[in-house]
């Protein structure tokens, strides 16, 4: 699982780079999308002790930018799960979070966010699958850097579903693309 997380990780900064690298040629506009891989640890024990690690993938759709090109706020999408041999559980949360930017140098920026989201939260144990929807808040702390490779860290707090705290912290790497 780690290798495929590693695989999966290199994919996506190539591709943010490449998509930088083209971007030059173009005129300066503000990218509209972003991809993100996200590492996930839960609160929660019983979700701890799945034995595969929380990674995930998602996609940035950013809404506003500041004066100088930086996205303000988006919408995101990711899907997160972990399994052992009998119990798979998984989250794909669309969240709306909003930035406030301080520029550290021309081409470097930190940043905090907050936002809310809608989780679809999944477990399946014994041949059993249940899903609910469930409401969470979110705030995180992140840097970008000037060819648009961004790391973010983050909890995300979600209502409790089956007597299970499925809130944590997440760590995402990602970059925007410029299109």
């Amino acid at each position: 699982m780690i290798r495929k997380f590693v695989v999966l990780l290199v994919i996506l900064l190539m591709v943010g780079m490449l998509s930088s690298a083209f971007a030059q040629y173009e005129e300066d506009k503000p990218s509209k999308y972003g991809i993100r891989v996200v590492g996930f640890v839960p609160f929660e024990p019983a979700l701890k002790d799945l034995k595969a690690p929380w990674i995930g993938a998602g996609a940035d759709w950013y809404l506003k930018y500041d004066e100088d090109g930086y996205p303000t706020s988006y919408i995101s999408i990711f899907m997160l799960s972990a399994s052992d041999l009998s119990t798979r559980a998984s989250i794909v949360p669309i969240t709306y979070t909003r930035l406030n930017r301080k520029l550290i140098s021309p081409s470097r920026s930190s940043y905090f966010g907050y936002g809310v989201g809608i989780n679809r939260l999944e477990a399946k144990s014994g041949g059993v699958q249940n899903t609910t929807l469930t409401p969470s808040i979110h705030a995180l702390y992140g840097q970008e850097f000037g060819n648009g490779i961004f790391i973010e860290l983050g909890t995300e707090l979600r209502s409790n579903w089956s007597n299970v705290n499925w809130s944590g912290w997440f760590l995402s790497i990602g970059s925007r693309i410029s299109m």
